[in-house]
């Protein structure tokens, strides 16, 4: 397998549901160590679903839109992320959450 350590995955997601830690579960069973997940304004009700995967998992940089702002905003606000945070990071995949 190759070495993924610095390629960062980064994860929109809208009111997800149990299908993103299936998702999650996924990426770090191929080898992927640094995943970027975003909240794009989901539900109060959804919101455990975000907060639960990055209890459970050290490798998740959890990232909040107070307000929907869609698909594209929660991407740039991702990789500029990346771009402050991950010096080394060669670079990233984008996934949808809910496959």
């Amino acid at each position: 397998m190759q070495d993924l350590s610095k390629i960062s995955v980064v994860l929109p997601s809208l009111d997800p549901d149990e299908k993103l830690n299936a998702v999650i579960n996924g990426l770090l069973e191929y080898g992927f160590s640094d995943i970027i997940l975003v909240n794009d304004g989901s539900k109060q009700e959804n919101l455990h679903y975000f907060t639960d995967a990055a209890a459970a998992h050290p490798e998740i940089h959890l990232i909040h839109h107070e307000v929907n702002r869609g698909k594209g905003a929660a991407l740039k606000t991702a990789f500029q992320w990346f771009l402050d945070n991950c010096p080394e990071g060669v670079g990233v995949v984008t996934v949808d959450g809910d496959n």
